[in-house]
């Protein structure tokens, strides 16, 4: 419990403080930026002038897209068909997905990973940003972003989603037939 408690208040330093105990971003003549806090490739900072807010239009999607699936469900529409299924008789890469998202609506994690782990990692990271994202905009904090990340981490990071993706379709092929 003491850990959470350092965690969440290390969280709470950076996003409202600008106290981690880190590095300052330098700006301009090597003068240090008080309100840019950087901790590796991740920076933490006010929006630049005219720079895209990502937060409220990611959040708009999200709910956008489950009030949508919602609707779907309540109007009693038929379930999306693989159609990769269904001709190849195979599972895709993502089969399984609306049946993890239905397991996570209903707080069942264990089925959702079981079904598709890939998929419910995923809809576990959107639902983080989501309350990211209301928290950035309701408290009016700094924005978390990414900051210069080397060419060969990005490589290697291509390797892993790429690893991830083909071991998730292995997993489906083996217990999803």
């Amino acid at each position: 419990m003491e850990s959470l408690r350092g965690h969440v208040s290390a969280i709470r330093a950076v996003l409202f403080d600008g106290g981690w105990p880190l590095h300052r971003h330098h700006c301009h003549g090597g003068v240090a930026h008080p309100t840019v806090v950087k901790l590796g490739w991740i920076i933490a900072r006010p929006l630049a002038p005219r720079e895209t807010d990502f937060e409220p239009w990611f959040l708009f999607a999200t709910a956008s897209f489950g009030i949508g699936c919602l609707a779907w469900l309540s109007l009693g529409l038929p379930w999306p068909v693989c159609w990769f299924r269904h001709s190849l008789g195979v599972p895709c890469p993502t089969c399984g997905a609306t049946r993890s998202a239905l397991a996570l609506a209903h707080g069942d994690i264990g089925l959702a990973l079981r079904t598709n782990p890939l998929m419910c990692l995923i809809y576990l990271g959107i639902i983080i940003f989501d309350l990211y994202a209301v928290a950035v905009l309701l408290f009016r904090t700094k924005r978390l972003r990414l900051d210069r990340i080397p060419l060969q981490v990005q490589r290697i990071l291509r390797v892993v989603v790429v690893g991830l993706v083909i071991g998730n379709w292995i997993y489906l092929l083996c217990y999803l037939r």
